[in-house]
């Protein structure tokens, strides 16, 4: 009766606080973060950068920063848990396209023609390698502690205290008042009192972005579906249409085809060389959008151009 009593009170424990900090700072903490941060670009060095040498940053710098602090956390606890309370790690074999993934990250960053950049990031991108590897880091790290159902449940409100936070700030944002626009909130993260008052932030009045410098990760899914499907001119789509065409039309319409090939161009120079970006925007100017180079859409101009070949013209 004892026995069964003690493994009670076993199974009745809270999960070790220490193991989940990580995973409360990433899900709770650093979406959240907000600091005067001084970055060098580094991409003077480029014709096509127009910037100045040194920018100031807010939103991602400083996540950045404290996602590697993180990151060496897990890390320390996790060889902690190994060496000192002796628990074995087991992994399920679909974490070995994981590691595989990782491994090929890092191989093409040492044979990367700028390996500066890619172990150190770049300008608004500050995903590095290290921060790729460190996500590989953080998924094994969270298959492990999160396996029992103890340790989801005093992980759960922390998680939801985050998501409150963040959906306040949007809330206000979205009603016109913007919270890191006040001048009393700015004292919290800007160091520089010339900057406090005078940063202004181009989302536009009742854009929601909470603390993530980029609107484009806010809203559900439904939104960003709708927004995705909706109106959004896809060229891949223009290879059946200039099939179609050129079997009505035959060699009359070859002119025609000719002339709508030569609008792609300045887009196959414009995004990236010799490709087509993912999309574009359905109403003018007709902004190239998504993935800079986009497989279907350059496929469906090389097909056009060897239906053209047939012609012999």
């Amino acid at each position: 009766m004892s026995a069964k009593r003690s493994n009670q009170k076993v199974t009745q424990q809270k999960y070790p606080m220490l193991y989940l900090i990580p995973l409360i700072a990433v899900l709770a903490v650093i979406p959240a973060l907000l600091y005067e941060c001084d970055v060098n670009t580094g991409l003077t060095k480029y014709n096509w950068y127009t910037g100045s040498q040194t920018t100031i940053d807010f939103f991602l710098y400083v996540k950045a920063i404290w996602l590697y602090v993180t990151f060496g956390v897990m890390l320390f606890l996790t060889f902690y848990m190994v060496f000192s309370e002796e628990k074995k790690i087991s992994l399920h074999k679909a974490f070995m396209a994981l590691l595989v993934y990782g491994g090929l990250c890092l191989v093409a960053a040492c044979l990367s023609v700028d390996r500066a950049r890619s172990f150190r990031g770049i300008y608004e991108q500050y995903e590095s390698v290290w921060m790729l590897l460190g996500y590989v880091l953080l998924t094994i790290y969270a298959y492990v502690h999160l396996q029992e159902e103890r340790a989801v449940k005093r992980l759960l409100p922390w998680f939801v205290a985050g998501i409150v936070v963040l959906t306040a700030f949007g809330v206000c944002q979205a009603f016109g008042v913007d919270p890191v626009a006040c001048r009393t909130f700015q004292k919290l993260f800007i160091t520089n009192s010339d900057l406090i008052g005078h940063v202004s932030l181009k989302f536009g009045k009742g854009r929601t972005y909470m603390t993530l410098y980029n609107p484009n990760y806010v809203g559900p899914q439904i939104q960003r579906d709708y927004a995705y499907h909706q109106g959004t001119a896809w060229p891949w789509l223009m290879g059946f249409y200039m099939e179609a065409y050129l079997r009505i039309y035959k060699v009359s319409g070859v002119s025609f085809v000719e002339r709508y090939l030569i609008g792609m161009e300045d887009e196959m120079t414009s995004h990236c060389i010799g490709a087509l970006p993912e999309l574009f925007d359905g109403n003018p100017p007709f902004v190239g959008r998504g993935a800079v180079s986009f497989a279907m859409n350059t496929a469906e101009i090389l097909r056009i151009l060897k239906l053209l070949s047939k012609y012999n013209l």
